[in-house]
C-alpha cells in the first residue's frame, strides 16, 4: 500500500545527489540504498558509532601507518 512522505527539502535535494542514473527516482535511489544494508552482525551500529567517535578524538590510525606496522608494501 502506497504511502505519502513529507520529506524536507534539504534532504530531498541529497537524496537526488544520490542518484546514479538520470532518470533514477527518488525512490529507486532510496529502494538502492536499502538493498545494500547488511549489517554484518548485531550491534554492528554501535560500533561504528564508536569508530565515529574515535576518528573524531583522533584515535585512528592511517592505512599508510598500519602498512608499515604490519610490513605491507
Amino acid at each position: 500500500m502506497p504511502v505519502t512522505l513529507e520529506v524536507p527539502e534539504d534532504l530531498f535535494h541529497k537524496i537526488e545527489a544520490l542518484r546514479t542514473r538520470p532518470n533514477e527516482t527518488p525512490l529507486d535511489v532510496i529502494e538502492r540504498i536499502l538493498s545494500d544494508y547488511n549489517p554484518l552482525c548485531d550491534g554492528w551500529g554501535k560500533r561504528a558509532n564508536e569508530a565515529i567517535q574515535e576518528y573524531h578524538n583522533g584515535d585512528t590510525i592511517s592505512e599508510s601507518d598500519i602498512m608499515i606496522k604490519y610490513g605491507i608494501k
